[in-house]
């Protein structure tokens, strides 16, 4: 098969499960944050949120209330420190740095995970 070809195929695919989904969006993104909160329960961001009590998603905005980057770096100094387990189980494979184009440039923990939904996202 052409490269051409499979693009088109895998164009199509994505397409269809997208398109498949749209019904579904609050159902899946649900599934999505619950999967996340569990995964991430035993962190010291989950710990201090509770994340193993969050049964929906009233208790999650209660729980885990709106932030900007400030609130976060504490836990991002703490990585940089080489402590595990501050806002991912998983380990953090580097931290990468924003642009800052509006403010100072920030640093984002970058997991397997994270790689893999960017991946997953371009990969239309």
């Amino acid at each position: 098969m052409s490269e051409l070809k499979k693009w088109l195929t895998n164009i199509k695919n994505s397409y269809t499960v997208f398109y498949k989904n749209i019904a579904n969006v609050e159902k899946i993104q649900n599934k999505i944050l619950f999967n996340i909160l569990k995964n991430n329960a035993n962190t010291e961001f989950g710990i201090k949120h509770d994340f193993i009590s969050i049964k929906n998603i009233a208790e999650f905005k209660s729980k885990v209330p709106i932030s900007e980057y400030e609130d976060y770096e504490e836990y991002i100094e703490n990585i940089k420190n080489h402590k595990e387990k501050i806002l991912s189980s998983e380990k953090v494979m580097f931290l990468k740095s924003t642009s800052g184009s509006s403010s100072k440039n920030k640093l984002i923990p970058y997991t397997v995970s994270l790689k893999n939904e960017f991946t997953k996202s371009l990969n239309v």
